[in-house]
Order: structure tokens, then C-alpha cells, then sequence
């Protein structure tokens, strides 16, 4: 015990302390006690730990406030970039179903007429022959299916069925016609009858050997499209007795009953052949001024408009031109794609091109050796996929849909419209 302590204690061991306690001598060692004092180690040592860990602990706080600060921008950036409930997709199988239309009570509405043109080279000179089939894709026993198919091209217009067919003509040539065979609601009409008496052109069939004169015109039709009230049609022709490579290419527009073989034109002028200007389906000034002569081709996902450049390339060899534009309604029904290339590519990456239904449940995916037709809105579309097999000559120039109650008035037709080809003898 220093000396102070020994002091102090003996001071209190005295009398009751006088003045509140204290006397004037032990007020003045105790105000000497307070001043600078030298520390001893362990105290500076408990101080440096406890300075050392309150550090240690602001340092780790920030830490964590920061770590979790992060992990909450980092959860909201997640959150962000996830898909939203319109293109968030689940994977079944091989195809990836858009969540936001997959349901589990959906049912098949929808059933499409499938018309696809073989080309052959032409054994006589210019141009191609082609020959046509149409299949009607429709839903049976809950999976989609041809459940009939026949020759020519069975096209909807209107109430009625329309079948386009390649004939020959008495020049060599093979030309295009058409008449109504169906209607709905009545059933085969008396010109079915009169269309199966005319033999359709069949680039493998045996053709009677034709008569030409030098001069006559030979004339090679080819059909491009086929939809609503439409036909786009591709006319090769040449002088009978001339070198086929000055043979001359034209691109028209037609309505489907211009095909009638009555009225079939003669592969002259403008004003003589019947079709059908691109300023009479466009407003004028998206018309590409007012052109008579054009043509619907395919792209992919989509039917486009091509017109001639003017002043470029020979009357055999024209350059044809896009025209920026979409056609209305009244030319192509229904040309729009309810799913992205990246959701058909997902479906089928060998996928060139697509079409989906009106009614968004059914995609024909094409690729360059058949047409997969995928249910996308069913959860088990990949069980109920079916495939369409395409020759690689062959080439889609209509697909038309039907939805729910016409679906059974079509199959009803196609069963009485769609023959095939009868075998050559």
C-alpha cells in the first residue's frame, strides 16, 4: 500500500470527519492524486485490445452492410432480368412452350390446308414443270394429322373450294386454271365433275406429243401463292422453234377466278392478260407507283411484294425488287407470327420458316425436308408433334387455317374434294 492509501486510511480511522467529510489537507493530496499519473502497462495494454476490437468490429460492420447491400442489388438485377410471365417459357421434351399460353384444359382449335408445288426441270426447253398437292392438317384424336390429301391446290375463297390444277395446253405448254368444287355448308358442286375430266400435267406422267408451228407461243405457269382471293403466278414463254434461252419471264397477280379457262389470257400485253395491279390492293403511295406487273413471294415469316426494276437487266433476265411494305388483309389472311424466332428456334432449330394459327395454338415449322406442326399451347406439345414430310423439290405456296367449328366442316370437304393423282398407266 502507498504511502497516500496508508494515510488516507489512517485519516479515516480518526473522528467523524468535519466539513461534509473532508478537511482542507485531504482535499489538496486528493487534487495531487488527479494529476498526470504514469500508466502502467496492463491498463495501456487493455486500452490498445479494446480500441484493437472496437476497429476490428466498425470494419466488419461496414463489411456486412456492404455484402448486403450488394446481394440486394445483385437479387434485384436477377429479379430484372428474369422473364416476365408473357415470355417466360417451360421446356417440355424438345419444344420450349410459352408459359403464358400453355394451358392444361387447351384443346387443338385450329386445322390449316397445306399446298406445297414440285418443280422438275422442263425435258423441251425453258422453265420448270410442276406438279401440285394439297394436304389438310387437322386434329384427330387430340393430335394434329393429314387426314386428307389430293392433287392440285384446294383453296378457300369464301363459302367455296376452289381446286387449282396444271394442265397441259395443245402448244406443250402447262397452264394454270381453276373452278369452284366446294362449298361450305352444300357440299361438292356440279363443277367437281367437269375439273376431274381434265387431265392434270405431270412432269413424270406420259404427255402426248405436241404439235407446234413455228412462231406459236409456248407458255410455262408456275404458281407462287395462293391465299384469300389470290394467286400469284409466274409465266415463262418462248417461240415455239427458237432457242429457249430467249424465253421471257412475267410475274402476275391474279384473283383466282381469273384462272378460269375461259378466261385464261394469252400471254401478250399488259392489257391482255388478266391480273390484278399493286395499286388496286395498296394505297397509292406505297403502290411502287401503280405497278402492273408484280409478285407474292415467301420470306421467312411472312409473304412480301417484289416488283421489276425498270431499265435494268434483259426481258429474259429482269431483277426483281422488295417493295417495303405489308399487305392488307385482303391479299394474305392472318400473315403474322405469334411467336419469336428465338421460341421457333428453340422448337426446332432446323426451322427455315413458320407459320402459327389465328387462334395461337398450332406452329408449322418448315424445314427443308417436312413441315413439324407443334401444339405450343398444350403442356405435352412435344408428345403430340407431328411431322410433315416435304420432298426437297417441293416448295409451300398456301397455307390456310380453319378455327373450331369450320374445322370439321373442312374435313368433311377435303375427305369429297381431295383425290390423288390417278397412277399413270
Amino acid at each position: 500500500m502507498d504511502r497516500f492509501n496508508r494515510e488516507l486510511k489512517e485519516q479515516l480511522a480518526k473522528e467523524p470527519l468535519v466539513r461534509n467529510g473532508f478537511d482542507e489537507r485531504l482535499r489538496r493530496r486528493i487534487e495531487e492524486r488527479l494529476g498526470p499519473a504514469r500508466r502502467s502497462p496492463r491498463k495501456a495494454f487493455l486500452n490498445a485490445a479494446g480500441y484493437a476490437v472496437a476497429g476490428l468490429l466498425t470494419v466488419a460492420a461496414v463489411w456486412i452492410g456492404m455484402w448486403r447491400f450488394s446481394e440486394q442489388n445483385r437479387h434485384l438485377a436477377e429479379e430484372a432480368a428474369l422473364p416476365t410471365a408473357d415470355t417466360f417459357v417451360l421446356y417440355h421434351g424438345n419444344s420450349v412452350i410459352p408459359d403464358s399460353v400453355t394451358d392444361e384444359s387447351a384443346a387443338i382449335r385450329s386445322a390449316f390446308l397445306l399446298g406445297v408445288r414440285r418443280d422438275q426441270p422442263n425435258p423441251e426447253g425453258a422453265g420448270v414443270v410442276s406438279e401440285y398437292r394439297t394436304m389438310l392438317v387437322a386434329p384427330q384424336s387430340g393430335v394434329p394429322q393429314v387426314v386428307a390429301e389430293g392433287s392440285g391446290i384446294l383453296m378457300p375463297y369464301g363459302r367455296e373450294f376452289w381446286l387449282i390444277r396444271a394442265v397441259l395446253d395443245e402448244a406443250g405448254g402447262q397452264r394454270l386454271v381453276a373452278k369452284p368444287v366446294g362449298r361450305t355448308g352444300e357440299g361438292v358442286l356440279p363443277e367437281a365433275a367437269e375439273a376431274e375430266e381434265t387431265p392434270e400435267a405431270s412432269p413424270e406422267g406420259e404427255q402426248a406429243e405436241p404439235t407446234l408451228q413455228a412462231g406459236e407461243t409456248v407458255v410455262l405457269e408456275q404458281l407462287l401463292f395462293a391465299g384469300n382471293r389470290y394467286v400469284s403466278v409466274r409465266q415463262v414463254t418462248w417461240a415455239a422453234g427458237t432457242d429457249a434461252s430467249e424465253a421471257q419471264e412475267r410475274l402476275w397477280v391474279k384473283n383466282v377466278e381469273m384462272l378460269r379457262p375461259d378466261d385464261a389470257g394469252a400471254s401478250g400485253s399488259d392489257a391482255e392478260e388478266p391480273h390484278v395491279a399493286l395499286s388496286e390492293v395498296l394505297p397509292v403511295e406505297t403502290d411502287g407507283s401503280g405497278r402492273e406487273e408484280w409478285a407474292i413471294i415467301r420470306e421467312p415469316g411472312r409473304w412480301a411484294v417484289r416488283y421489276p426494276e425498270e431499265g435494268e437487266g434483259t426481258e429474259s433476265r429482269r431483277l426483281w425488287r422488295a417493295l417495303p411494305v405489308t399487305l392488307p388483309s385482303t391479299v394474305v389472311s392472318h400473315d403474322r407470327l405469334d411467336l419469336g424466332w428465338d421460341q421457333i428456334a428453340q422448337l426446332d432449330p432446323l426451322a427455315k420458316d413458320a407459320y402459327t394459327s389465328p387462334a395461337g395454338d398450332l406452329a408449322a415449322l418448315v424445314r427443308s425436308d417436312a413441315v413439324r406442326v407443334v401444339p405450343y399451347r398444350l403442356p405435352d406439345a412435344s408428345l403430340r408433334t407431328y411431322s410433315v414430310p416435304l420432298d426437297e423439290s417441293e416448295t409451300i405456296v398456301m397455307v390456310q387455317w380453319a378455327l373450331d367449328q369450320y374445322v370439321d366442316e373442312w374435313k368433311r370437304l377435303a375427305a369429297m374434294l381431295l383425290k390423288p393423282e390417278p397412277a399413270a398407266p
